[in-house]
């Protein structure tokens, strides 16, 4: 069991962690390298990023060769699923 100490880092890490995978996941969609892409903004629950217009974009309208994510964020569990 984690101390206390260790769970003061892991929640002060935690939004850096969030930043992280938005920068990488969106750098590498516009790159063209949607498999990167998908499995960092998969990881992404912070609803600053996941209720941003670039977010859903990539999500919603993802350019033909995209993998799916698009189907995945539809999905019943994900932050902000309208089903």
């Amino acid at each position: 069991m984690p101390s206390k100490g260790e769970r003061a880092i892991a929640r002060s890490l935690t939004p850096l962690v969030q930043d992280f995978n938005w920068n990488y996941g969106i750098a590498q969609a516009a790159e063209g390298f949607y498999e990167e892409a998908e499995k960092a903004l998969l990881l992404i629950t912070d609803e600053r990023h996941t209720s941003d217009y670039i977010f859903i974009s990539w999500c919603v309208a993802p350019p033909p060769n995209w993998r799916g994510l698009g189907a995945t964020v539809g999905g019943a569990g994900w932050p902000g699923a309208t089903s």
